[in-house]
């Protein structure tokens, strides 16, 4: 009898799960989640609808890593921080097979960006905007933070 209910109780769990994952994915398909548009209006990149010249864009990661240390080391409050001529602005930027492997992009604003095909080994995208961020095809590798 032990046994029976042991068995029981493990199906009921196992279908508690199932319907439980079906939900979830139902809930989270674009069809059923209401998605709002990105407001365009707010994006004050430079580079806003274009592509980044590779070697602007490896000074741009520099000066961002460079807000990133003055940050951790108090030299810059948090509040100041979006402010700052070195935040890495690059909403609504079309990143199509840009290479930022190891970059850190620590709360940069790619809101909205293209990120299709972009190599992302190794990218910390802790505390990042990537609200309506484009990331089709791309599986996010092991080593991603």
């Amino acid at each position: 009898m032990n046994n029976f209910n042991a068995r029981r109780q493990a199906n009921l769990s196992s279908s508690y799960c199932r319907y439980l994952f079906i939900l979830l994915m139902l809930l989270c398909h674009p069809v059923f989640a209401k998605l709002t548009p990105i407001d365009t209006s707010e994006c004050n990149s430079e580079f806003k609808g274009k592509k980044i010249p590779k070697k602007t864009l490896t000074t741009l990661l520099k000066a961002h890593k460079e807000l990133l240390d003055d940050l951790k080391n108090e030299k810059i409050d948090k509040e100041n921080f979006s402010k700052d001529s070195r935040y890495l602005n690059l909403c609504l930027v079309d990143l199509t097979d840009a290479s930022l492997n190891g970059a850190n992009l620590q709360e940069a604003n790619l809101e909205g960006a293209n990120l299709e095909g972009v190599n992302l080994n190794s990218v910390n995208l802790q505390e990042a905007h990537l609200y309506g961020a484009n990331f089709k095809g791309r599986l996010f590798p092991i080593g991603l933070q």
